[in-house]
């Protein structure tokens, strides 16, 4: 385990740890590793999945997933629902300080807040159906590990390999409702404990993610990648230190999509408009060759997509 400092950033700021979501709601968080490399849109037919991202490759593999009944899944997290159930995951460790996650009233509250929740007459997923799948999702991901790759070059030849890895929790107890696979009972204290690695990075790098913008673009739009865009836009900029240049197929790489260069291409570019029209403030543009032909984008610095309290 890790380190941890004696204040979080919220404490510091005045946020109070037993209430965050309600205090200090327009925040979340992720870890690096899940927003350079992104989960599968659709459900794999493998149980694992490979990303890569520059020099980088990122790998999950799904775990055993035991339900009430005595049958047993596996399945690489994916959509929509895993996407939401990993923001929970990682904000409620943040804010909380802790690793080991309540569910129950905690996870209800917080899908509400997401647009997932039944009470959210949007689009994007209120249904009892997507909840429970969400759930489902959430349970892929206790279960699933991680590693992370990369390799380097320094100017005398010598090529450096590095890797690091983890199983995203160590430890979980859930209560189910009638033996019903999908609906966890509040009665009791269902708690999973994210691993010493996964929270460590929370604590030490998780990246702030609008919460406003998220759930906007949750509750609009059907496309995960329009989520993924949106809180790759948030990192990315904000930091950068000169212009970048990113091709179709370095960023089709990175975003784990499984359609082909051409359709890639236009629902990138479908989700980029989607997430600048959250965070107009990104100096994004389509990057074109010397026929006029997109070959890519272009990112330069720009202010922030998530702003300190007291501006709000």
């Amino acid at each position: 385990m890790q380190n941890l400092p004696e204040q979080t950033e919220l404490e510091q700021a005045g946020a109070h740890p037993a209430d965050p979501l309600g205090v200090y709601d327009y925040h979340a968080f992720l870890p690096w590793e899940f927003i350079h490399f992104n989960l599968p849109y659709r459900r794999p037919e493998e149980p694992i999945w490979t990303r890569t991202n520059s020099n980088a490759t990122f790998e999950v593999v799904a775990g055993r997933i035991q339900q009430p009944d005595g049958t047993v899944d596996r399945f690489v997290p994916y959509g929509k629902q895993a996407r939401a159930a990993l923001l929970w995951m990682c904000t409620e460790a943040k804010l909380t300080n802790s690793p080991v996650l309540e569910l129950g009233a905690s996870y209800n509250g917080f899908l509400n807040k997401l647009g997932v929740g039944t009470r959210v007459g949007s689009r994007g997923g209120q249904s009892a159906k997507t909840v429970k799948g969400t759930l489902a999702q959430l349970r892929a991901l206790f279960a699933a590990t991680i590693s992370v790759s990369t390799d380097d070059e320094d100017p005398n030849g010598k090529l450096q390999l590095r890797e690091f890895g983890y199983r995203l929790t160590s430890a979980s107890n859930l209560w189910f409702s009638h033996r019903d696979a999908t609906d966890i009972d509040g009665l009791f204290p269902s708690t999973v404990t994210l691993s010493g690695e996964l929270f460590g990075s929370i604590i030490e790098r998780g990246i702030p993610v609008n919460l406003d913008g998220w759930r906007a673009i949750q509750a609009t739009s059907k496309s995960p990648l329009a989520l993924d865009v949106y809180v790759w836009l948030c990192s990315r900029l904000y930091g950068l230190r000169g212009v970048a240049r990113p091709t179709w197929p370095q960023l089709q790489a990175q975003f784990g999509s499984q359609a082909g260069p051409r359709e890639f291409k236009r629902l990138f570019q479908g989700a980029l408009d989607l997430a600048l029209q959250h965070y107009p403030e990104a100096r994004v543009r389509e990057r074109l060759d010397s026929r006029g032909r997109s070959i890519g984008l272009e990112l330069r610095p720009s202010p922030p997509a998530v702003a300190p309290r007291d501006s709000r």
